[in-house]
Formats: structure tokens, C-alpha cells, sequence
């Protein structure tokens, strides 16, 4: 039995940690997500030693500034997952964070609730140098993951599904999925897929793994 997703949050990145069996069981964990803000890394003037960096930004939903939102500070993708943050901050009701982070390599994220959500697409950021860091998130409501069962060939197992932004079908999105977070999630991964003018993915014959998957578009198309 394979399993098809029917429904999928689009995030300009979204993450997700999918298990697949030979009758094709699938573990949804950890969303992620980018956050498309072109902007997002920009060094600033330096005000700190090496040692600890401050780090700034604004979380924002649309044009409107998120209030309440966590940005959330991770060493590695297997804390985020687990959501073991090491450091974190909330937004003011302008949407703007300030942090201090030590020198060393993150991933960063945003996310208010159940409500919203955003992955740095620059992740991972590494705070080095002298300089301080701004980094910026572009966030998506977070929409819950449906799945229904297909019958078909139970010797190999599938993942398809729709990738949606505001309800709408996003075509010529990438949909790409990993083995392991060895490569931080950059290149083609284990296998890639465009969307159809429907939104619609589909990835057959895999065989039994963990993956993860990652579903990109340009703001520019």
C-alpha cells in the first residue's frame, strides 16, 4: 500500500521528515519552511566582540509584521526536528527580534504557534568575523498535512501530493528529497520533481528510508 499526500502546505522552503515502508508507512515531522525574504542575511556594523554576535530581524506574514512569533536558534537539523533549540526570542507587536547568539554554525527559524511558520532559506547561517547579523523571515500559515491510501504495487513504496499557497495550486515549484541533512539541504538531493500546472508531485519506486523533503520557488518564477 503507497500513500499519497493531498494536501501540502507551501512554503518557499518546506522540510519535512517523511518514513517510508514497503507498505509505504509515512511519519510526517518537524515542518519546515523558508522564508522567502531575499534580504534575509545582511551584515550590519559591527557592535560585539567575535565571541557573541547580536542578531536582529522582523518576522513578517505578507506585509504585515507577525507579533508573538519565537524565532528559534538550532545547532543541527536533527534538534530542529526534535525541536531542541538552544536559544530563542519573541517578536515584538512590530514583528522586529534582537538576540545573542555565540560564534558557530545555526539554522534559524520562525514560528508563532500553529499559526505560522518560516525556515531561513539561508540556513545555515554561520556568525563568524566581527560583523552582526540580520536575519529576516517571510513566514506561511501552516496548513495540516493530509493523507490518504492508494493501492498499488506494495514492493516499493510512493510519495505524491499538491503543493498549495493560499489554497491555490503552485506550479513549477521544485519538490526535492534528501537521504540526510549531510549537504544542509542544497542540490538536486536524492531525487527532484517539478509541480504541474495543478501543483501535483509525485515520486515512485522508492525504496524504504527516512527522507527529507524540501519544496522550493523563486519569488521571481
Amino acid at each position: 500500500m503507497r500513500r499519497r499526500i493531498t494536501h501540502w502546505i507551501f512554503l518557499t522552503n518546506l522540510l519535512s521528515l517523511l518514513s517510508l515502508t514497503a507498505c509505504a508507512n509515512i511519519g510526517i515531522g518537524g515542518g519546515g519552511v523558508n522564508v522567502g525574504a531575499k534580504k534575509e542575511v545582511v551584515v550590519k556594523p559591527a557592535t560585539k566582540s567575535a565571541d557573541i554576535f547580536t542578531v536582529a530581524g522582523r518576522v513578517m506574514y505578507r506585509d504585515a509584521p507577525v507579533k508573538g512569533a519565537k524565532v528559534l536558534v538550532y545547532k543541527t537539523i536533527d534538534d530542529l526536528l526534535k525541536r531542541a533549540s538552544v536559544i530563542e526570542a519573541e517578536t515584538d507587536p512590530d514583528g522586529n527580534y534582537t538576540m545573542k547568539v555565540p560564534a558557530g554554525r545555526y539554522f534559524f527559524i520562525a514560528r508563532k504557534g500553529d499559526e505560522y511558520f518560516s525556515y531561513s532559506g539561508r540556513n545555515p547561517v554561520s556568525l563568524t568575523g566581527t560583523n552582526d547579523y540580520w536575519v529576516g523571515f517571510q513566514s506561511e500559515k501552516i496548513t495540516p498535512i493530509e493523507t490518504t491510501d492508494y493501492p498499488d504495487d506494495e514492493l516499493s513504496s510512493a510519495i505524491g501530493g499538491t503543493v498549495l499557497l493560499d489554497d491555490k495550486p503552485v506550479k513549477d515549484a521544485f519538490v526535492t528529497i534528501f537521504l540526510d541533512d549531510s549537504d544542509d539541504f542544497k542540490g538536486l538531493g536524492y531525487n527532484s520533481a517539478p509541480t504541474d500546472e495543478n501543483g501535483e508531485f509525485f515520486f515512485d519506486y522508492l525504496p524504504e528510508s527516512e527522507y527529507y523533503m524540501l519544496v522550493r520557488k523563486r519569488a521571481s518564477g
